[in-house]
């Protein structure tokens, strides 16, 4: 994914090896990453026991806000592939008491994304 896509919202996939690196202090012991994506600031990582979305705030960055949610809070989702005149890939969170939105590259793998959602959920 290209900056200017980033700064447009888009985010694009991160490694595995990548994320533990960056947000490996994060998981516990027995908790493994199925797939995360990187906005210009912000996170998402989807792994075996919830989903960490990291929101970066202020100039500086250094206020984080990071929520964890469990899979079992989640009572919706939607994939939304992208179009001829789209170029990002949308996934709509809801749980209990929120809509979370992202908007990912059109190079996203939305079986792969399905299917590491689905697995949590059912």
């Amino acid at each position: 994914m290209s900056v200017l896509g980033r700064l447009f919202g888009i985010a694009s996939a991160m490694s595995v090896e990548e994320t533990i690196v960056e947000f490996g202090n994060f998981l516990i012991d027995d908790e493994t990453i199925d797939v995360a994506y990187e906005f210009i600031r912000d996170t998402i990582i989807i792994t075996s026991h919830r989903i960490i979305v990291i929101d970066v705030k202020g100039i500086t960055g250094k206020r984080k806000i990071i929520k964890s949610i469990k899979f079992d809070a989640i009572t919706a989702f939607s994939i939304e592939t992208d179009s001829l005149l789209t170029a990002s890939v949308k996934l709509k969170i809801w749980t209990n008491n929120e809509m979370l939105r992202f908007k990912l590259s059109s190079d996203t793998d939305c079986a792969k994304l399905l299917k590491d959602l689905t697995k949590h959920l059912f």
